[in-house]
């Protein structure tokens, strides 16, 4: 059995609930266990082609998915944040050994440890930050934040995907969308502002 149809038994292993790249994350802290299986380069090119693509027209991407309703066909919310998210995977994933799927790590946590780096300028990635944290539209913040996660690979940021699919439906609601902004806007300062000790009284 070749490297991509042993992902494709796992993923029809894996229990329906399970999405795609929970199966590759990155352990916690003083988490043990045996050694994190790699996804394919074969199914991280499928998730790419998604790029720009309608939830659920891609082909290759179909076993991947489990969100897709065969019943009505329907594209749903959940259905169309999942897309977004599997496709953000496959580009930061790509040519990557170590997890990109880091639990508890939100984007504005990411974004913030990005300046950090100090690899680009806070400026600039600011800029790309508030462009995708003020969009209302999930299909458009979907394609700035692959910006973002291009520049987090590049410097072996990882994010927490799932935590992101949850984000990606809640912003397609209003009221949800701000407070995911509002998280998002947190965890950036915290991760990138020096610390400091309030001032004795």
């Amino acid at each position: 059995m070749n490297e991509s149809n042993q992902d494709v038994a796992v993923a029809k292993a894996i229990p329906k609930q399970a999405h795609f790249w929970q199966q590759f994350s990155a352990r916690r802290p003083g988490e043990e266990g045996g050694e994190r299986r790699q996804p394919s380069g074969a199914h991280l090119a499928a998730l790419r082609r998604g790029a720009g693509r309608v939830a659920g027209s891609v082909p290759a991407m179909w076993p991947l998915y489990t969100e897709l309703t065969g019943s009505t066909g329907a594209i749903t919310p959940r259905l169309r944040a999942e897309h977004h998210a599997l496709v953000l995977y496959g580009f930061h994933q790509q040519s990557q050994q170590r997890a990109m799927h880091v639990p508890g790590v939100s984007i504005g946590a990411a974004a913030g440890a990005l300046i950090a780096t100090d690899s680009y300028s806070g400026a600039a990635v600011g800029r790309r930050f508030s462009a995708a944290a003020t969009t209302d539209a999930v299909d458009e913040l979907a394609v700035l934040l692959r910006g973002l996660v291009t520049q987090f690979r590049n410097e072996g940021i990882g994010i927490d995907y799932e935590l992101l699919f949850q984000h990606l439906v809640s912003w397609q609601y209003p009221d949800s969308r701000a407070r995911v902004r509002r998280r998002w806007g947190g965890d950036y300062f915290k991760a990138h502002i020096p610390q400091t000790d309030p001032p004795r009284s």
